[in-house]
C-alpha cells in the first residue's frame, strides 16, 4: 500500500496544478520563442495544460506498475 501512495500524490498535484494553469493561463499559450524573443508558437491553453498533466499521470502510473512488477527501484526513479 505504501508504494502507491506516492504515484496518488504525484496525480494530486498534477491535478492541482493543471487547475491553477488553467485559472492563470491566457487563451493562447505560447510554445516556442525564437532568438529575437518573439514568439513563433502558440497554442490553445487546454492542450497546453493536459500535455503535461497526461505525460505526468501515464508516468507515475507506470512508475507504480514496474514497481509492483519488478522491484527495482532504480526503473522508478527514472520514470519520476
Amino acid at each position: 500500500m505504501k508504494n502507491k501512495i506516492i504515484p496518488v500524490l504525484l496525480i494530486c498535484l498534477s491535478i492541482a496544478l493543471a487547475i491553477v494553469s488553467y485559472v492563470v493561463l491566457p487563451n493562447e499559450v505560447i510554445t516556442q520563442i525564437t532568438l529575437n524573443e518573439s514568439h513563433y508558437r502558440t497554442m490553445p491553453k487546454l492542450l497546453a495544460i493536459m500535455i503535461p498533466f497526461v505525460l505526468s499521470s501515464g508516468f507515475s502510473i507506470a512508475a507504480s506498475v514496474l514497481h509492483d512488477e519488478t522491484k527495482n527501484k532504480k526503473y522508478c526513479l527514472f520514470l519520476l
